[in-house]
């Protein structure tokens, strides 16, 4: 099968779409978040302007290894997973940290490399000003962790104890993640030949860099 590549510009994000011999573009296809979700002065409305433009495809598969990003940018990207028609698969490949962790939660099915993490925690900003908008800023930032808490109810935790463990900020282990509820089952770390050289390609596209 062939790929059509939806992303040339360099980005945080790049989307395929399988098209078979003739070109005739697929039901399937991949997103790779391989990068600072934001970064590049690429904004969620393009993402979800390109994941608009893949058509009618019945399968999603969605590849994170991402430290994590905007928080605003975020939530918009993992709105839009969440209601697309698509059955989306999620693959943690390398690391899904702080919000790169909540646009994994957008799939129906979350799989974790077994040598790949996830973690959690408190969302932060820079704020200026008196303390009036100091006190704001930090109102808007506790809205923000409920929707993120919010976004974690997938897991076996409850919003107290999911509070807690992002005020501590809490890494997992793919069998961790796994018993916390986050995700659904591990696979392999990356080793086939196939696989790695097709994910260094969308991670040179990205201007990323592969886990190791």
């Amino acid at each position: 099968l062939n790929m059509e590549i939806k992303n040339q510009t360099k980005t945080w994000y790049a989307m395929e779409q399988e098209t078979d011999a003739e070109g005739v573009k697929s039901a399937k296809a991949e997103i790779f978040v391989y990068d600072e979700i934001g970064g590049y002065g690429i904004q969620a409305t393009t993402f979800i302007q390109d994941l608009e433009n893949l058509g009618e495809v019945e399968q999603i598969d969605l590849r994170v290894s991402s430290p994590g990003g905007s928080i605003i940018e975020g939530n918009v990207i993992y709105n839009a997973i969440k209601r697309h028609p698509a059955n989306v698969t999620v693959y943690i490949d390398g690391m899904a940290a702080s919000m790169a962790s909540v646009i994994a939660m957008a799939g129906d099915e979350i799989i974790m490399a077994d040598n790949a993490l996830l973690m959690i925690h408190n969302p932060w900003t820079v704020s200026i000003g008196d303390s009036d908008q100091l006190r704001k800023d930090a109102e808007l930032m506790d809205k923000m962790k409920s929707a993120i808490i919010n976004a974690y109810g997938r897991s076996n935790y409850s919003e107290e104890e999911l509070e807690e463990l992002m005020n501590a900020e809490t890494w997992f282990t793919a069998n961790e993640a796994i018993e916390a509820g986050f995700v659904d089952g591990t696979t392999q770390g990356l080793k086939a030949a196939a696989s790695i050289a097709e994910l260094e390609a969308c991670a040179k596209q990205v201007g990323a860099t592969l886990p190791v």
